[in-house]
């Protein structure tokens, strides 16, 4: 956690330069009224001598840094009012040295004075405003997504108030504390016993043991403040810890440093020793690294899709199921997240396989043969997750068995490839010559040479993925199995000539407004993985028609850790939660989340629902299993027809209309009797209308 000040004079640096090119087209346009206009000394606008400026700002505003005319470390703490009295400091410099670089140059006389007065004052509003941008917006983003350093404090109740109050209040932007071990509280204990939270920090365990599995697995390192233990004792939890592939921040309570060494350090303001697991990768090498995974995941975005489209019809076709296989996997730092794959076998594959049949799906093949099956980890580089180039991505119990010196390999982000994919000799995931730049690069082309001369080595470590697809595919048979329940032979309203003009509607509105919403999927995309780091999309198993069991697809608007119901709900919260399925200011729920829910955007991946056919445009909700049991004896008749992305109780009442007085039943069991094409548009015209208001809709 060293040089704070380096890596924030580096964005700073970023900040100025961009916008000093974005401050160079409004003050020309200004300057000149219209380009190539107005006449200069010598008749004419000559727009490359204002190109040649530009190149001379650049070089004034580095001599500006090498001669430390300008020192900027207060950036982090200075207010509105500062920052532009800083960026008026800075244009002055700059502007100066220009100045004298067109007097030594005797070239003042091709350069208008009005341009550079107009350039200098556009250039302190756009730069104040993207400073403060970064300095609000972006780096309490950072803070907070998966790229920061995740960092548990161990400490004992005396001190633990005080080490989270600094931590929490420093601006470094490049940590946050994820939780805290009290080792000397337990339920009966001291103080303020079995507390959840300190400072809003969650208390992960009352002992190391305890919170064990938290370190290990959702964490990239320890702060350690504990000063009253044997020697021996201490130095056997730092062992532990390095053994983990952590981070240590040993906390030095009466020690205060004047300078900044290797060894030495300040966290929060506190200082710290820090061990670390591995040797770490270069800043610049880690932020070359970041732009090219995300120019190349850009640049390969029109395949992923095509032959997305592709396999998705292929499927639809010959082998109905999910599109992607998830596998669980370790990342970087010990955190564990989903690598996904496109499905290859069918479903049914075991009970294929024992009829003799092939288990591999007709997409399966032409995946395989052209090795694309993974191209699918398309998203998780894009979710920075993985890397294009890193480790392997370990199995849960290879990571478990690893030693210190292998686990030290996942300070890293895990590769789509490596030396552990393309050097049949490198079978112990060495990645120390993916370290630099060129490791990186030559790496890279390999495996582009590899992929495209059908030389992959992927049969040597491929069978992992081939057994655990096979186990998932056996669950996705079984999960296939309807639901169970009372049947009289209820036939619900509306003949073949409207079942097939709905499904063609479907289809039709279902693929147009896919084509049409890509660029809205992009951006509520980024803006989720700029929250909080973790996968976009999610998919929820429901109930459908027939009590068929189906999954549908939604933008994730809740934490990651959503599902930690008793920590995160209070009791009166769970008691909703269990009989309406709904909490009234859910806290699980993002910011963006919230918007999203707020205008239904989150419903939208719903689209390829309806398009693959587990769901109408118009429809009773689809709900969980545990949901039914509110129809009692109605349960066939709800479950008569297709379930739809929208309906009567959607856009009519949302959610103030619940389980509990038997509204919604009413509401939802009131279409079933009465639907019809007419019935349908009146819904679907409705919805738009309910969604603008966005009334009931949390």
């Amino acid at each position: 956690m060293q040089n704070l000040k380096r890596y924030t004079l580096y964005i700073l640096n970023m900040i100025d330069l961009l916008s000093f090119i974005l401050s160079y087209y409004p003050a020309y346009f200004l300057a000149f009224s219209s380009f190539f206009r107005e006449k200069d000394v010598y008749g004419t606008i000559q727009f490359s001598r204002y190109v040649q400026f530009m190149m001379i700002v650049v070089v004034a505003y580095v001599i500006t840094n090498v001669l430390t005319l300008y020192t900027d470390d207060q950036y982090l703490n200075r207010g509105f009012g500062e920052e532009v009295v800083a960026v008026i400091k800075l244009t002055f410099y700059v502007i100066s040295l220009i100045l004298i670089l067109f007097f030594a140059l005797k070239t003042s006389f091709y350069y208008s004075r009005m341009f550079i007065g107009i350039f200098s004052i556009v250039f302190v509003v756009i730069d104040v405003a993207l400073r403060m941008a970064v300095k609000r917006i972006l780096l309490p983003k950072y803070k907070e997504s998966d790229s920061a350093e995740k960092i548990v404090v161990i400490s004992d109740s005396h001190q633990a108030e005080d080490i989270l109050k600094h931590l929490i209040s420093s601006n470094d932007w490049r940590y946050r504390v994820t939780g805290i071990v009290l080792v000397d509280q337990t339920d009966e204990g001291k103080g303020d016993s079995g507390e959840k939270e300190l400072c809003g920090i969650p208390v992960v365990g009352r002992d190391l043991e305890s919170a064990r599995e938290f370190i290990e697995f959702r964490t990239s390192s320890v702060f350690y403040a504990l000063t009253d233990i044997p020697a021996k004792e201490k130095e056997a939890h730092l062992e532990m810890f390095s053994a983990m592939g952590k981070t240590i921040h040993l906390h030095l309570e009466d020690v205060t440093l004047s300078v900044s060494t290797k060894k030495l350090d300040t966290l929060g303001g506190l200082s710290v020793m820090t061990f670390l697991p591995g040797a770490p990768m270069a800043r610049r090498t880690m932020i070359f690294k970041g732009v090219t995974d995300l120019i190349l995941c850009l640049a390969t975005l029109p395949v992923f899709a095509a032959v997305t489209v592709l396999t998705a019809f292929l499927n639809l076709l010959f082998s109905r199921g999910p599109l992607f296989t998830e596998h669980v996997r370790i990342g970087q730092s010990g955190g564990r997240f989903y690598l996904y794959r496109f499905r290859t076998m069918y479903v049914n594959a075991h009970e294929r396989e024992a009829e003799g049949q092939s288990v591999i799906t007709p997409a399966g093949r032409i995946l395989r043969f052209f090795h694309m099956d993974g191209m699918p980890q398309w998203i998780n580089v894009f979710s920075r997750e993985m890397g294009f180039v890193g480790p392997k991505p370990a199995l849960l119990k290879d990571y478990l068995s690893m030693n210190k010196e292998e686990r030290s390999q996942y300070t890293a982000k895990p590769g789509v490839t490596g030396n552990w994919a393309i050097d049949e000799y490198n079978r112990n995931n060495d990645f120390e010559n993916e370290r630099g730049l060129v490791g990186y690069a030559a790496i890279l082309l390999t495996a582009v040479f590899r992929f495209i001369t059908f030389r992959s080595n992927r049969s040597k470590w491929y069978h992992e993925y081939e057994a655990e697809e096979r186990i998932q595919c056996r669950e996705l048979f079984a999960e296939r199995i309807p639901l169970a329940y009372a049947k009289t032979g209820y036939q619900p309203r509306g003949g073949f000539l409207y079942r097939f003009l709905k499904r063609t509607a479907d289809i039709v509105l279902s693929a147009a407004g896919i084509f049409v919403l890509i660029p809205v999927y992009l951006i509520i995309a980024i803006a989720i993985i700029g929250t909080d780091g973790g996968t976009p999309f999610y998919a929820h198993s429901r109930i459908g028609k027939h009590g068929q069991r189906i999954r549908i697809f939604k933008f994730r608007s809740m934490r990651e850790d959503a599902g930690d119901l008793t920590r995160l709900l209070t009791p009166e919260q769970l008691e909703q939660y269990r009989k309406e399925f709904k909490i009234n200011n859910d806290p699980r729920i993002t910011e963006i989340g919230l918007l999203l829910r707020r205008t239904s955007l989150d419903e939208l991946p719903q689209l390829f629902n309806v398009l693959g056919g587990s769901l109408s445009l118009i429809g009773p909700r689809p709900v969980v299993e545990d949901e039914i049991s509110n129809y009692g004896p109605d349960t066939e008749k709800f479950l008569s027809v297709k379930p739809g992305m929208t309906g009567y109780w959607q856009a009519y009442a949302r959610n103030e209309a619940g389980y509990g007085d038997g509204k919604r039943q009413s509401m939802e069991l009131y279409y079933v009797e009465h639907r019809s094409l007419w019935f349908d548009l009146r819904i679907f015209f409705k919805t738009f209308g309910s969604v603008f208001s966005g009334k009931g809709a949390l």
